[in-house]
């Protein structure tokens, strides 16, 4: 009995033994399962990491200056871009002021044009405030007794009748006339029929007496009249 004893505990024991073994074995599987696991998300983290650059220190500094370098360089060209467009206002600035100074070089010659011109009309008015210039008589009215002339001028005469030039020229020198019928019967005192009864005013154009009275004789451009009181104004 002893013996059977003794071998159902032995019996026993293994078996405890292989089971408690055999639990253990798991766990160590267990364990080694986790373990690659672990070690593989960490060799793919691992991984990862080694793809993304590691900056250091170094490189850290050199990135940050190169982007200050960037900015002063952008900063720079900025302030270029400026004074260009500074630079081009003063250029047009420039370019205005000369047209400034010829607009008014513009006005100071308009205003001398305009003080010529005042000169000019201010001399023109002089000149047209000058005499004319003197014609030689064209009309005459003499005494012929006495060869006296009473008066002479110059009168626009052309299509003018004898008589209408007469009567002008007696009023514009206020000598004095009597008019009987379109007849000068007295200029300037002279009467016809004194001191003869055949004394008379008489007219000649050209030198040439016409044979119709003064006031149907049309004269024209160069004619010369010439009124005369004569002694004898019939046979004269």
């Amino acid at each position: 009995m002893k013996k059977r004893l003794s071998i159902l505990a032995f019996v026993i024991l293994i078996s405890v033994g292989g089971m408690l073994f055999s639990k253990s074995f798991t766990k160590e599987e267990e364990l080694k399962l986790s373990t690659k696991g672990l070690d593989n998300s960490t060799i793919s983290e691992v991984e990862e990491s080694k793809d993304e650059p590691i900056l250091d220190d170094d490189q850290k500094i050199t990135s940050e200056e190169e982007n200050k370098d960037k900015l002063e360089e952008n900063k720079e060209t900025a302030n270029e871009k400026d004074s260009v467009e500074n630079k081009k206002l003063q250029s047009e600035t420039k370019i205005s002021e000369p047209n400034k100074e010829s607009k008014s070089d513009t006005q100071s010659s308009e205003s001398k044009n305009t003080e010529v011109k005042t000169e000019t009309k201010n001399n023109t008015n002089v000149n047209q405030k000058e005499p004319e210039k003197k014609h030689e008589p064209n009309i005459r009215i003499v005494n012929d007794i006495t060869g006296e002339e009473i008066v002479s001028g110059y009168v626009n005469i052309e299509g003018k009748s004898a008589y209408d030039v007469t009567l002008e020229i007696l009023e514009k020198n206020n000598i004095s006339k009597k008019i009987k019928s379109g007849y000068f019967a007295s200029m300037a005192g002279l009467e016809e029929r004194k001191p003869e009864k055949t004394s008379g005013w008489c007219y000649y154009v050209n030198g040439v007496k016409p044979g119709i009275g003064a006031s149907a004789y049309t004269l024209k451009s160069g004619d010369k009249l010439v009124w005369k009181f004569l002694l004898d104004g019939i046979n004269n």
